[in-house]
């Protein structure tokens, strides 16, 4: 990218010099030496010139090749006027992630300068500080927003993305909770704070992401849960329908969206032009991951896939899912939270024998890496491998310790005859 600073008039003049040096060279036929007498220029600047006639600034090379620089310049301007601006910190995460991607190791983006000299380098982009907006006007539905919609909608038929139902797919998540932390209950009349028990923990809940098209089609979802490992009790009776994957806090995430729509999505799409309509969220609109894995979709398969993020605040009317199935499922959990600690049969009586407590059956656990996602029988699988590969460890120290040690012979010091002692 070319330098926009202003230049003194003494540069200005040197550069000139040189040019018009060249330009005597190669057209009156004068010889380097003289031409570079002649208009006062260093000889080997002037050659140099001639052999290449665009230099590029000195000094080394950048991290990331120029292309790569180029997506996230474009990346960090869409974001700003999306209205999501990204911080320092997240462009140092985002940097991160490409660099994992197109495998350069062994570097860190926690230097200042690396982000200063990124930014000179993209004159478009600058540090600037956010101007505090309300979110309720935001998210107001106006005249001009709806106007905005439409406009965007009519682009994509426009643009042949809305031709049949095959070609539009809707996702969304939800969350569950796991725990009731707030219930009506018979307590004494004047205590302002009424303590109630609960298992598991306030934060705990469970993420469903569901995914289906205009067409019918529904895809297996995506079952998020708060924890480190996966467990398999909780892929019993999902019948390899449900993904099952965890991270730290049981919300979406940037890297489990891109993995899932990788893994399941993509596959998926039988049209050359497909249209994904998603809502706000972080993980959905700041994911350099998930514009990766769509342009390498469409460098494999030459199928084009756009993602269409839904007006902020309605999505509770333009979104599907909200509308015709979350609010029935999550009444039905509501209820079924409400009455899971009620017994069989109804209340048992005062002064009759409590409910004696079950032993849990032992629980298997696989620890897989981050933004793994893995089914029943995927689960089934790598627990087999893996309990085959400790067996057979286990089976091959077992041998070692058992077999018998080789036979050496002992030497010693008595081992070479001695010479007879002559006698007199």
């Amino acid at each position: 990218m070319a330098s926009t600073k202003l230049k003194t008039a003494v540069q200005v003049n040197k550069e000139l010099m040189v040019e018009a040096a060249i330009k005597a060279v190669k057209e009156r036929g004068l010889s380097e030496n003289a031409a570079a007498l002649e208009f006062g220029v260093c000889r080997m600047t002037m050659r140099r010139r001639i052999e290449n006639p665009n230099p590029e600034p000195h000094g080394g090379k950048t991290k990331f090749p120029q292309w790569a620089e180029d997506i996230l310049a474009s990346f960090l301007l869409n974001c700003s006027d999306m209205g999501v601006p990204l911080n320092r910190y997240h462009c140092v995460q985002l940097f991160s992630e490409l660099a994992t991607e197109i495998g350069i190791t062994k570097t860190s983006f926690e230097d200042h300068k690396f982000f200063s000299r990124f930014l000179s380098r993209h004159k478009e982009l600058s540090m600037r500080i956010t101007h505090a907006t309300n979110r309720k006007k935001d998210r107001e539905w106006t005249t001009e927003r709806c106007g905005e919609y439409i406009q965007k909608l009519q682009k994509l038929k426009d643009g042949g993305f809305r031709e049949r139902p095959e070609q539009v797919w809707n996702l969304d998540e939800t969350a569950f909770n796991t725990a009731r932390m707030y219930d009506r209950v018979v307590a004494r009349r004047g205590v302002k704070q009424i303590p109630s028990q609960f298992d598991g923990n306030e934060k705990e809940c469970v993420t469903i992401l569901p995914c289906g098209n205009a067409a019918g089609v529904q895809l297996k979802l995506l079952a998020l849960y708060a924890g480190k490992v996966h467990v398999q009790s909780r892929l019993d009776d999902t019948f390899d329908m449900i993904y099952h994957a965890v991270n730290s806090s049981g919300y979406m995430d940037q890297i489990l969206f891109a993995n899932y729509i990788k893994k399941e999505v993509l596959p998926a799409i039988t049209e050359l032009l497909t249209v994904i309509f998603v809502d706000g969220h972080f993980s959905h609109v700041n994911n350099l991951l998930l514009v990766r894995y769509c342009q390498d979709f469409f460098k494999d398969t030459g199928k084009r896939v756009e993602i269409f993020c839904l007006p902020v605040g309605q999505t509770n009317h333009l979104q599907p899912f909200d509308v015709s199935a979350f609010g029935g499922i999550k009444k039905k959990w509501h209820s079924y939270v409400c009455s899971r600690n009620a017994l069989a049969g109804g209340m048992k009586r005062p002064f009759e024998e409590a409910p004696k407590k079950q032993r849990r059956p032992t629980n298997k656990q696989l620890d897989l890496q981050s933004g793994a996602m893995v089914t029943a029988g995927e689960f089934v699988e790598v627990l087999v491998r893996n309990e085959a590969a400790k067996a057979a460890e286990a089976a091959a120290k077992k041998a070692k310790r058992n077999a018998p040690e080789p036979k050496t012979s002992k030497k010693t010091s008595n081992s070479v005859p001695k010479k007879k002692m002559k006698t007199a």
